[in-house]
């Protein structure tokens, strides 16, 4: 049987975590979903700044022939982004449960996917390689990871604020977030044209990034 010092403990604990919480203020999903924008934009911004200091924009990025497969890669790389954001709002919260992205994530690959074969129908075999292929898959998937880092930084840093409780599953949306807006910020540097070689080769920056949040989300995102 508790005694009377254990009473009082109780009481005074419960008191003391009534006077603590009665001045709170709820914060907003507004506001959450303000603070992670901003700091993708910020992310994105300096993901930006290198890659115009590294790589520079493609050249004719503004004739008709750049610009539609650019709005491909850049569909693409915003759809994704967009899955990501939706789920690491309801991540960021305490209360918020794991978003089943799969789903999602895999409608946007067979979209792309539907649109390459469209194109792969057009072209003989001997030019498959180049559609898969390209000039730059070596590097593509790469540096797409690359420019997410700062994206995971800052949005990894608003959602720790946040008091996420599942960090793995966090870490997974603030990686598909910052990898497809990589991929989208890339985009205005790539030359690559054929939806194939995005679907492979983007989309392997993007998992890497992803995959990359997830492993580190334990301790990026522990509060």
């Amino acid at each position: 049987m508790p005694g009377p010092n254990t009473e009082d403990s109780i009481m005074n604990n419960d008191t003391l975590i009534a006077s603590l919480c009665a001045d709170l203020t709820p914060v907003k999903r507004a506001d959450v979903e303000r603070q992670i924008a901003v700091a993708g934009l910020i992310g994105g911004g300096v993901s930006l700044a290198v890659l115009l200091s590294t790589l520079g924009l493609q050249p004719g990025l503004s004739t008709l022939g750049h610009m539609a497969p650019l709005a491909i890669k850049a569909a693409f790389a915003a759809s994704l982004a967009a899955v990501g954001f939706t789920a690491l709002l309801k991540l960021a919260r305490p209360d918020g449960l794991p978003a089943n992205m799969l789903q999602k994530t895999a409608a946007i690959f067979l979209l792309l996917a539907s649109i390459a074969l469209v194109q792969s129908g057009h072209v003989n075999n001997a030019g498959d390689a180049t559609l898969l292929l390209g000039a730059s898959w070596q590097s593509c998937s790469m540096r797409i990871a690359a420019l997410s880092v700062p994206m995971i930084a800052a949005i990894g840093w608003v959602v720790r604020r946040q008091a996420p409780v599942h960090l793995r599953h966090a870490g997974a949306a603030v990686g598909l977030t910052a990898g497809a807006t990589a991929a989208a910020i890339y985009a205005l540097a790539c030359t690559e044209s054929a939806p194939a070689f995005v679907l492979i080769w983007y989309s392997a920056g993007i998992a890497l990034s992803t995959a990359a949040g997830a492993l580190l989300g334990p301790r990026l995102l522990r509060w």
